[in-house]
């Protein structure tokens, strides 16, 4: 039991949110959507950094020591896809979101394409949020067992409630400026264990590269890897976690959120390398534990494996500030997909078609109520499901058709054919890939449904769309030739 460590990691963190939070309430004013998108005025050190953690979570702190125990340094692919998708999220889909003047993704695509696709992606949207909160939680629960020996279900009502306080009190702008303090914390907390470890590792970091050559797995110190790496992970990785995010519940929402176009392109120079270089340093500490056999004989996964490392061979308040590093890194996640979530319920659906007259005030009302049920939910379904982290990659791929319908509909043609059929015959493939043979009889074995996705979701799409006689031309265009006709209603002059 490391009691002491558990409790000054919560310290930690709750410090970092109570401080922004006071802050924030004394100098908040009443704008009508500050609690969705903090008003679109957030700057670009908080717009980087809320994308650069909220796409950090379990799948680095928990699935990456997993990936490099399998495949080595290869494991960095998985962060070279995230920096693409960061570009892609933050140059490309971001600035039309927030040119647009949409909160979400679904209001954006009932605006493009038509309504029936705007639920119909929102469904999308909400259930890859709900799973990747619940692997979130999960992973925070990891942290806790690793430091406690308990439960994981302890950790994830613990995680729970620290990713509820996180967004809370001030929804958005809350969220933004409590990632700046976190991406501080965590980054200097994790180079300084790093630098620690040389000390601990018997030979240093050297030691580690002799370790894997004498065992005959140079390999795994090669990005390249070898052939069968890049046929199981590495190209079904790449797939998954470049293009899935364009289109995400979450991402579209702290796009919304940016002071302008501008600023969210220069956010993307900051969040790039707040996001990869963490990646890399997750790697590191895992091959430097697995060449300490005292902890890879522990039962249990990789990323168990790293933590009880940590836990075992830093000082107390190192491995308080490592382990709150890691935890603020998931409950970024968590807050902004319990944020997402609501907004999307609220604005999309409930005042759309039920209480459209609701106001600015009512909205951020039930926002705080969908957020406490999701809340429930979420660490509820944490709780009591088997670890699903590995499920992160094979969660984003689900996005995969709505990024080739937003790129095809803005530059190309947009059909409401094209987009509703899009989104169900790929949700029914993907469902037939992941459980079914299917996979083997391609030689595509592993986590590589995005490969699958992305040859339907073209094909489907392009094939429907040529055949439409009643497609429409590229949204683009439409917005050059009347803007009013495209935006949301707020910014309709």
């Amino acid at each position: 039991m490391h009691l002491s460590v558990l409790v000054l990691t919560v310290i930690f963190e709750i410090i970092i949110i109570g401080g922004v939070t006071l802050v924030l309430n004394r100098r908040s004013t009443s704008r009508g959507d500050d609690f969705a998108t903090a008003s679109r005025s957030l700057p670009a050190i908080a717009i980087a950094a809320t994308q650069a953690l909220t796409c950090l979570g379990g799948g680095h702190i928990m699935g990456m020591p997993g990936a490099a125990s399998a495949f080595g340094v290869a494991a960095l692919w998985y962060q070279i896809a995230s920096g693409i998708m960061i570009v892609l999220m933050m140059c490309v889909s971001g600035p039309w979101i927030r040119r647009l003047g949409f909160s979400n993704i679904p209001d954006m695509f009932s605006k493009m394409f038509d309504k029936r696709t705007g639920i119909l992606i929102s469904a999308f949207c909400c259930a890859s949020c709900f799973g990747v909160l619940t692997c979130e939680l999960q992973g925070v629960g990891s942290v806790v067992s690793a430091i406690t020996g308990s439960p994981i279900a302890l950790g994830v009502l613990i995680g729970g409630i620290i990713g509820l306080l996180y967004v809370i009190f001030g929804g958005m702008e809350q969220v933004g400026w409590v990632n700046v303090f976190n991406a501080i914390f965590m980054y200097v907390g994790v180079f300084i264990a790093i630098l620690y470890l040389n000390g601990v590792i018997d030979g240093g970091w050297v030691s580690v590269n002799e370790y894997y050559i004498n065992n005959g797995e140079q390999w795994k110190l090669e990005l390249f890897s070898n052939g069968e790496t890049w046929r199981v992970y590495i190209i079904g990785t790449l797939v998954a976690g470049m293009f899935n995010q364009m289109v995400a519940g979450q991402s579209g929402q702290i796009s919304a959120s940016a002071k302008n176009v501008k600023t969210l392109r220069r956010a993307a120079l900051y969040a790039v390398p707040m996001n990869t270089i963490f990646g890399a340093m997750m790697i590191a500490l895992y091959m430097g534990t697995s060449v300490m056999p005292q902890y890879t004989s522990i039962p249990g996964s990789p990323g168990f494996q790293n933590m009880a490392m940590i836990v075992g061979e830093l000082p107390v308040w190192l491995a308080a500030w490592v382990l709150a590093a890691f935890a603020a890194a998931m409950l970024s996640t968590v807050a902004v997909q319990l944020l997402t979530l609501a907004t999307i319920f609220v604005q999309t659906i409930y005042c759309n078609y039920w209480k459209k007259d609701a106001t600015p005030k009512q909205q951020t009302k039930y926002i705080r109520i969908v957020i406490l049920v999701v809340f429930l939910l979420g660490t509820g379904m944490g709780a009591i499901l088997p670890e699903v982290s590995a499920a992160m990659t094979w969660l984003f791929a689900w996005l995969l058709p709505g990024c080739w319908m937003f790129i095809f509909g803005i530059w190309w043609k947009r059909s409401k054919a094209a987009a509703f059929w899009s989104l169900l015959i790929c949700g029914v493939f993907n469902c037939i890939w992941s459980f079914t043979s299917l996979p083997a009889l391609v030689h595509l074995e592993g986590n590589n449904n995005s490969i699958g996705l992305l040859v339907v979701s073209i094909l489907v799409y392009v094939v429907i769309a040529a055949l439409d006689k009643n497609a429409e031309g590229p949204f683009k265009k439409k917005y050059i030739e009347n803007r009013n006709a495209c935006v949301a209603d707020d910014l309709v002059k």
